[in-house]
């Protein structure tokens, strides 16, 4: 009776080869799942919305030092590590750190470091705000005038829009990042508050819930994608 039993317990040929089929499925599906994170996760999120705050930290450390916003990276004590694919713009425009080469030249009253195209030779190089097609949702001074990117009026009555422009896919638009030390409005109404990183224009098209589920499977088609 007991060998009888346990003869009903073993998998047969069939039951193995349908529970082998869904492990290895969940096993693709976690591997792709982990992949997809890796590739868009720390490049989307992480690094535009990371410095952004920090940008924010040492232009609010800076201010309480100092009694005003800083105008220069260096001197608000921020520098994004190497290997970042957005550019980052303190003001609309100005002097320039490039990131074109193995040992980057240190500019000191730079207002703009770009991607590091030594690393990713095919990163945007715009010379000033204009120049990345960014929308911005603008901020308002005391009067109610609008603010764009930059350091605007005097203490105590500053205000400060920066941004951060990134090519993530290779095409004519790039990924664009704001924040602001002032509450705005986007278009829908909507109050961004201060020191709250804002996305003004997503450069990677959203795929649809099968395309998502596909690609964990089966990966991209495009063998390039």
């Amino acid at each position: 009776m007991d060998q009888e039993s346990r003869s009903h317990t073993r998998l047969g040929p069939l039951e193995l080869t349908l529970f082998s089929v869904g492990f290895v499925l969940l096993l693709l599906l976690g591997v792709r799942f982990a992949l997809s994170f890796v590739k868009f996760g720390p490049t989307r999120v992480h690094e535009a919305k990371a410095n952004l705050k920090a940008l924010y930290t040492s232009q609010r450390a800076y201010l309480q030092e100092k009694d005003r916003y800083g105008q220069r990276l260096h001197e608000i004590g921020f520098l994004p590590e190497r290997g970042n694919r957005f550019a980052y713009f303190l003001l609309s425009s100005g002097p320039i750190e490039l990131r074109d080469a193995t040992v980057e030249t240190r500019v000191n009253d730079a207002v703009i470091v770009w991607s590091d195209r030594y690393r990713f030779k095919n990163a945007p190089a715009p010379t000033g705000f204009a120049g990345t097609g960014c929308p911005l949702i603008p901020g308002k001074d005391e009067a109610g005038r609008p603010l764009g990117v930059g350091v605007w009026g005097t203490p105590p009555h500053e205000a400060f829009i920066a941004v951060a422009a990134g090519n993530l896919d290779n095409d004519a638009t790039l990924e664009c990042w704001s924040i602001a030390s002032v509450p705005r409005v986007d278009a829908y109404g909507n109050v961004i508050p201060e020191g709250q990183p804002y996305l003004e224009q997503d450069d990677l098209p959203q795929p649809t819930r099968w395309e998502r589920l596909r690609k964990l499977v089966l990966g991209p088609l495009d063998p390039n994608g």
